[in-house]
Parts: structure tokens; C-alpha cells; sequence
């Protein structure tokens, strides 16, 4: 729902579109950050203080300045109204961008959402809360145990399609071969209809800018046409990502990159999902066990568990 008018608070002249009435702004001698603070001060649910101005939409979607603020907030609620709280925000997110599952852990952590964790302590479970929203999960399984620790077949044999530039280099057989998608599967017995697409940061961001979306988008419905799963499996950490894109105020903002990213994932739902590995040495030692297990990985959320394993790594 519009929380704004389309009509100059100032002098009250009409607009259709937003971006005419910010031109019409600007000629009473007023940034936006000053208009919107002005007439449609919001404040921090934590702390009180009046919210900072980005842009229309995070103005009016946020009521934090950061996520440990929301998080403090919500475990001092009643947990009747912390439940309420995070329902509203996040069946709200699914509504305006008209989707037809929940938000998966990536989109829950770098759109300003309640974080899946949080969502667990509340209701139980993330399926318990999609149940009580009356909506589906695009991820809803969890990983083998043996996942991250077990031992893989020492008969495992890579292939590594002909065009991969700088191929890993893995402890198991490999053989090279022309894929029609993804840069890594398995031969064999072991194949599984699983394909890897490796990526550095850079690969990453070229990909999902406009001049290159449309061929990676028919890479992936290639991919679906042929029963096949994708992992696009990226050698750094989204947060470092998003820190050097604006660091270096690239072409493509990141913004634009992450939403193209959500996009294909819910336009090829549980065909293709995005993880970042944090480094090559990460990627070294998860692709092959993304290979091996295959169809038992396609229902889920990949990258939170591997986010809670990375992190449990650093901690010892």
C-alpha cells in the first residue's frame, strides 16, 4: 500500500509519477531527504530517533537504522507481537513483488528482513511460519548430516566443461568434457542431473548485468528444460561483494545485481540457486559434495547451512 501522495505536500500539485513530483521538489529549494523527513517523519521503533532518508522505498520499508536494532527490539516484544511484527514485514515483502514463495536466506538477509533464525526461535520452524502464512517454502528440506563431514566415493570422476578458464583443482579423478551448461557434473553413476556454474566476484557481477542476463537466463532454461539443476557457486562472500562494488562505485550498482539474482531464482524456482563460498579453497572442498548429493540438495536452502558451518569453522 502507497504510505505517500503522488501531490506536492509543499504547494499540493498533483503528479502521476513519482519521479515527476522529486524533479517539482527540487524547485522549492528542497532535497529529498529534507521533503520526506519533513512530511513524513518516521522514527526508529528502538531508539525514537527520526529515521535517515536513502531512497522512497527503503524509507518507508525500514523502521530501523540496522538489523541489530530490529533484532533487539524484536526480543524485547511480547512474543505475540514479535510474531505479528515479523509477519507483516515479510507477507508484505511477498506481496509487493508479487511472489509465490517466501523469501529464502539471502533475500531475508540483505533485504532488511527478520533473519531465518530469528523466524525459527518465534514460530518453531520456517515451515511452521509458512503454514501460518498460507504460503510455500522455494527451499523446504534440509541437507544429508553427513553433508560437510562425510566421506565422498574415491571413484568420483569430474567433469570440467572445455571452456573453464582456471579449473579447480580436485583430489578425485576429472576428465575434460563440452557441457551445455555449468562449468562442473559428475560421470558416471554418480551423476544426478546437478551441474555447477563457478564464478569469481567479477564473473558474478558481469553476469547479471544487463548486456549478459539474457544469455545466462536462457543458460538456466536450458538447464530446466533438461530436468537439470544449477548451483551457481561464487568465490567470495556477498558481503564482501556488495562492500567492493560500492567501494569502487562500479557501473552496475548492486542493488540491481542482487535483485536480477532474486529474480531468476524465483523465475527458475528449485532449478537454480545462487552460493557464496567465501573463497576458492571453500569452493574446492564444496563442489564436489554439491555434486555428489546431488537431487538431495535441491530442496534446500544451501547457503544458510553453509553460512552456519563457516561460521561455527571460525569460531573454533
Amino acid at each position: 500500500m502507497m504510505q505517500y501522495e503522488l501531490s506536492c505536500k509543499v504547494c499540493d500539485k498533483p503528479f502521476a509519477k513519482l519521479g515527476s513530483l522529486h524533479k517539482h521538489i527540487k524547485q522549492h529549494d528542497m532535497h529529498l531527504a529534507e521533503y520526506y523527513v519533513k512530511f513524513y517523519a518516521r522514527k526508529n521503533l528502538l531508539t525514537g530517533d527520526l529515521l535517515p532518508f536513502k531512497d522512497v522505498e527503503s524509507y518507508f520499508n525500514k523502521d530501523f537504522t540496522n538489523r541489530i536494532q530490529m533484532n533487539k527490539w524484536l526480543e524485547q516484544l511480547d512474543p505475540l507481537d514479535a510474531q505479528e511484527y515479523i509477519q507483516s514485514k515479510i507477507l508484505r515483502r511477498v506481496y509487493d513483488k508479487k511472489r509465490n514463495f517466501l523469501p529464502f536466506h539471502l533475500e531475508l538477509e540483505h533485504c532488511f528482513l527478520p533473519k531465518l533464525d530469528i523466524i525459527k526461535k518465534m514460530f518453531g520452524s520456517y515451515s511452521h511460519f509458512a503454514k501460518s502464512c498460507d504460503l510455500d517454502l522455494m527451499f523446504d528440506k534440509n541437507i544429508p548430516l553427513d553433508f560437510f563431514d562425510g566421506d565422498l566415493p574415491k571413484d568420483i570422476e569430474i567433469a570440467i566443461d572445455t571452456r573453464e578458464q582456471k579449473p579447480l583443482d580436485f583430489k578425485f579423478n576429472t576428465k575434460k568434457h563440452k557441457l551445455s551448461f555449468g562449468d562442473y557434473t559428475l560421470l558416471g553413476d554418480h551423476y544426478s542431473y546437478t551441474f555447477v556454474d563457478r564464478k569469481s566476484s567479477n564473473d558474478f557481477c558481469g553476469t547479471l548485468t544487463t548486456a549478459n542476463l539474457d544469455r545466462f537466463r536462457r543458460e538456466i532454461q536450458l538447464t530446466q528444460d533438461m530436468d537439470a539443476y544449477m548451483f551457481v557457486v561464487v568465490e567470495s562472500s556477498l558481503d564482501k561483494i556488495i562492500a567492493e562494488q560500492k567501494y569502487f562505485k562500479r557501473k552496475a550498482s548492486i542493488d540491481y545485481i542482487l535483485k536480477n539474482m532474486r529474480d531468476i531464482m524465483y523465475d527458475f524456482p528449485r532449478r537454480c540457486q545462487f552460493i557464496f563460498t567465501g573463497g576458492r579453497k571453500n569452493s574446492k572442498f564444496l563442489i564436489p559434495r554439491i555434486l555428489y548429493y546431488g537431487k538431495d540438495l535441491w530442496g534446500s536452502d544451501l547457503q544458510y547451512f553453509i553460512d552456519h558451518e563457516l561460521a561455527k569453522r571460525k569460531s573454533k
